[in-house]
């Protein structure tokens, strides 16, 4: 899921955050799967990377927070 993201968005999260964790299980929890997860970074990559105001937003919180399904 992080290296993914760190990989499209150019950052450099670390997986072991637990507030990183604690996104990613709770969307686990949810039903989610891998696929979902790259569908979510895929979009919002090619949607936030060039934009200045959104590229702020290319992070763990925003991505697998609880508007993940949206």
């Amino acid at each position: 899921h992080i290296e993914r993201l760190n990989e499209k968005a150019g950052t450099n999260y670390r997986a072991s955050s637990a507030a990183t964790q604690r996104h990613i299980n709770g969307r686990i929890k949810e039903g989610f799967t891998l696929e979902d997860f790259f569908t979510v970074i895929d979009k919002k990559c090619a949607e936030w990377k060039n934009n200045a105001e959104m590229q702020k937003y290319l992070r763990p919180e925003t991505l697998f927070g609880t508007k993940f399904e949206s």
